[in-house]
C-alpha cells in the first residue's frame, strides 16, 4: 500500500532579522503639513474669489505659513542627516521644500506684480491728464475745479460740468455744518497742497516715492502713496490715498480720497521761498491793520494806507480839516475806490442784493458782525505773490459773518473775499490795492453737504 505523499510544510516568516525600525522625523512631517496647508488655503481661498469675482488676495503674513514649510522641512533634513540612520523622512523633507517654495514663490510674484500693475495705474491717474484722469497735471494746469471732480465718485461727478462755476457752487459747496460754515469745493481751493501746486504750475515738479499700502476694500483697490514736489519755493511731501471702482466693459476708474487738511510734510523753503515767506507774512500785518483801522472808524487812516506811500504825507496835510476834498475819499467811503463788489456772487439772488447793500457801507457804516476781520495765520502762509519790476504784490484770503441786521445777532453771511497790496523797492512800504468781496455764503438751515467719498 502506498504511503501518502507528504505536503511541503511552509517555511514560518518572522521579522526580518536585518530590519531596524527608524521613526519619522517630526519636523520633516510639520513642514509637509505646513507647506500643504498652505498649498490648500490657496485653492479653497482662489476657488472663493473666482466665484465671487473678487480680485485673489491673500493677507501677505499668510506669507508666513510657506516660509515655516521651508524652515521646518530643512530642519528635518538636517536632523535627519544627524541622526546615524535613527530617523526617516527625507522624502518627506523634498516633497515640503518643493511644496512651500512652489506655492509661496509663485503667490508672492503674483502678488507683487498684481500690486506693481495697480499702484502703476493710480500713479497715471494722478499724474497724465486724460479725459477722466490728471488729479495733479490739473492742478498744476490751474484746471482746479475738474481736479477737484475727481476727488468724487463715479456716480457724484457723472455729468457736471466743472467750466459751469454756478452748478459746482450749487451741487458741491453747500455749507457743511453751522461750525464750519464752507463748502468742500472752497476748503479744496484752499488746500495748502492745491494752491502751492496750482501757484508753481509748471514749474513744480512731481516725484513719485514709495507706496504706504495698497489692498482691495469696498470693491475697489485702495493706494496710498508718498509724492514729493519740488516748487520754486521749497519741496514738500503728501501722502495721497486712491479708490478704485469697476465699470463694466470699461477699464477700471479712479477717484482721490481727499481730506481737508491732508497730510504733508512742512515747506523746506528755498531763498525765494524765505522772501516770498516775509512778504506774506508783512503783508498779512499791515492788513490785519487795515482792517482794525476801519474797525476803529479811522477812515481817513484807512484811505491813506490805499495810495502811493510818497504821496501820503502831501495828502494827511491837505486833509487836515477837509478831508471830504480829498480825490477818492468820498467814493472810498461809500464803499467804491479800491472796494469792489462787481464779481459778488450768490446761490440765493435775494441773499447776493442783501449782502451787496450792506457792503457798500463797509466803511462809513458797518454792520454787526462784520468784525474782527483778520488774514488767518495759515492764510498768510499762503498768499499769491508775484514780483513787479517796481517791487511786489501779494493777494490773501480773507472771510468774516455779516449780519443780516445791524441791531442783533441772528442769521448771518459769510463773505469771502481777497486783499491785493502792493509794496515797492523804494519805500518798502504797503499800500492796499484793492480789496474784491466775491462770494456770499448762507449758513446751512437744516440740510447737510455731501461729504468726503471716504467719510
Amino acid at each position: 500500500m502506498a504511503e501518502p505523499a507528504t505536503q511541503p510544510v511552509p517555511e514560518t516568516t518572522g521579522p526580518d532579522p536585518n530590519f531596524v525600525y527608524r521613526p519619522l522625523s517630526g519636523l520633516a512631517v510639520a513642514g509637509l503639513a505646513v507647506a500643504s496647508f498652505y498649498a490648500l488655503l490657496l485653492v479653497v481661498y482662489g476657488a472663493a474669489a473666482l466665484w465671487r469675482g473678487d480680485p485673489f488676495l491673500l493677507p501677505l503674513w499668510l506669507l508666513l505659513l510657506p516660509l515655516a514649510g521651508v524652515v521646518l522641512s530643512l530642519l528635518g533634513r538636517w536632523h535627519i542627516l544627524r541622526s546615524e540612520d535613527t530617523r526617516a523622512g527625507m522624502a518627506l523633507t523634498r516633497y515640503g521644500l518643493w511644496v512651500a517654495l512652489v506655492t509661496g514663490l509663485g503667490y508672492a510674484t503674483f502678488y507683487f506684480i498684481t500690486g506693481l500693475a495697480v499702484t502703476t495705474q493710480a500713479d497715471t491717474f494722478l499724474m497724465v491728464k486724460g479725459p477722466d484722469t490728471g488729479f495733479l497735471a490739473r492742478i498744476q494746469a490751474g484746471d482746479v475745479n475738474t481736479a477737484f471732480l475727481l476727488t468724487r465718485t463715479l456716480s457724484d461727478r457723472a455729468g457736471i460740468n466743472p467750466n459751469d462755476q454756478s452748478s459746482m457752487e450749487d451741487r458741491f459747496d453747500m455749507a457743511v455744518s453751522e461750525r464750519v460754515p464752507v463748502g468742500l469745493l472752497t476748503m479744496f481751493v484752499r488746500d495748502p497742497l492745491v494752491r502751492r501746486l496750482a501757484a508753481a504750475g509748471t514749474k513744480a515738479k512731481i516725484e513719485p516715492l514709495g507706496v504706504k499700502s495698497w489692498s482691495y476694500e469696498n470693491n475697489g483697490y485702495k493706494v496710498e502713496r508718498y509724492y514729493r514736489i519740488d516748487t520754486p519755493e521749497g519741496d514738500f511731501e503728501v501722502l495721497i490715498a486712491l479708490q478704485s471702482a469697476s465699470v463694466p466693459g470699461e477699464e477700471r476708474k479712479w477717484f482721490v480720497l481727499w481730506q481737508p487738511k491732508q497730510w504733508q510734510t512742512p515747506l523746506k523753503l528755498t531763498s525765494l521761498g524765505q522772501k516770498h515767506k516775509t512778504l506774506r507774512e508783512q503783508s498779512a500785518t499791515f492788513t490785519n491793520e487795515w482792517f482794525a483801522k476801519i474797525f476803529r472808524r479811522e477812515s481817513l487812516s484807512a484811505f491813506l494806507d490805499t495810495q502811493p506811500v510818497e504821496q501820503r504825507a502831501q495828502l494827511a496835510q491837505t486833509a487836515k480839516g477837509k478831508a471830504d476834498s480829498l480825490p477818492g475819499y468820498k467814493d472810498f467811503l461809500n464803499g467804491g475806490g479800491c472796494l469792489h463788489r462787481e464779481a459778488l456772487r450768490a446761490l440765493n439772488p435775494a441773499a447776493q442784493q442783501l449782502a451787496s447793500d450792506r457792503l457798500a457801507g463797509f466803511v462809513k457804516e458797518p454792520v454787526f458782525g462784520q468784525f474782527p476781520i483778520s488774514v488767518r495765520s495759515e492764510e498768510a502762509m499762503l498768499g499769491k505773490v508775484e514780483e513787479t519790476a517796481d517791487g511786489a504784490t501779494v493777494t490773501h484770503h480773507f472771510e468774516f459773518p455779516l449780519a443780516v441786521t445791524s441791531t442783533r445777532p441772528g442769521q448771518s453771511l459769510l463773505i469771502f473775499g481777497e486783499i491785493t497790496l502792493e509794496t515797492d523797492k523804494t519805500s518798502r512800504g504797503w499800500r492796499v490795492a484793492r480789496v474784491d468781496f466775491l462770494r456770499v455764503v448762507a449758513p446751512p438751515q437744516g440740510g447737510q453737504a455731501p461729504g468726503p467719498p471716504g467719510g
